[in-house]
């Protein structure tokens, strides 16, 4: 959940000008996931969301690999994205 948000970060600060699409992401995901079985979508559509993904990660055990790469990449998106919001900051 952390890598998706941080992703989320990324993207406003280095493209603000797709913030709204963000948003309009969300309201899909969380559409499908409250109401996919009243419109009939298919299973597999409301799985690859990523409330569908969370939710499918964390009946498995995870590997501490996967853990370690995950956690590192939300360093280095969320360490670059400050640097670049300071700068277009100032």
């Amino acid at each position: 959940m952390l890598v998706l948000l941080t992703l989320a970060t990324a993207i406003i600060v280095w493209l603000p000008k797709f913030e709204k699409a963000i948003w309009g992401v969300l309201y899909v995901v969380i559409l499908l996931n409250y109401f996919g079985s009243l419109f009939k979508i298919k299973h597999w559509i409301i799985e690859s969301t990523m409330f569908g993904l969370i939710k499918r990660n964390f009946s498995h055990p995870l590997a501490t690999e996967q853990i370690c790469l995950m956690v590192g990449v939300e360093l280095i998106l969320l360490i670059a994205s400050w640097e670049h919001y300071r700068k277009i900051d100032l």
